[in-house]
C-alpha cells in the first residue's frame, strides 16, 4: 500500500518531472528508470525494493552513474529473483 509517506514522496518527485506521461502503482510490472542520474545511493534503494518486490518482471537501468558498488546491491538482490527477467544495465558505469 502507498499511504501518506509513499505519496508524498510521489509528489516530491514529480514536482519538475516533464517526462512523465503515465504512472500506475497497482501490481508494478515494469520499471524504465534509464538515464536519469541514479547512483550507488538510488542502487542501494533500488536493492532493498527488489528484495520486497515480488511482481516486478522487467528493470531498466541503463545510462546511469551507478559504480561497482551499487550493482553488487543490485546484482545480489536479483540472483536468486525468479519473476524478474530483464535487467538492462546497459551502459553501466562500473
Amino acid at each position: 500500500m502507498l499511504g501518506n509517506e509513499g505519496a508524498i514522496l510521489i509528489a516530491d518527485a514529480m514536482m519538475d518531472n516533464v517526462v512523465l506521461k503515465s504512472l500506475n502503482l497497482g501490481n508494478i510490472k515494469v520499471i524504465r528508470i534509464a538515464n536519469n542520474k541514479i547512483d550507488d545511493k538510488g542502487a542501494k534503494s533500488i536493492s532493498q525494493m527488489l528484495n520486497k518486490n515480488k511482481s516486478l518482471k522487467e528493470l531498466y537501468l541503463g545510462s546511469n552513474k551507478i559504480n561497482n558498488e551499487g550493482m553488487k546491491l543490485i546484482l545480489n538482490e536479483v540472483k536468486d529473483n525468479n519473476i524478474l527477467a530483464i535487467l538492462d544495465i546497459r551502459k553501466f558505469k562500473g
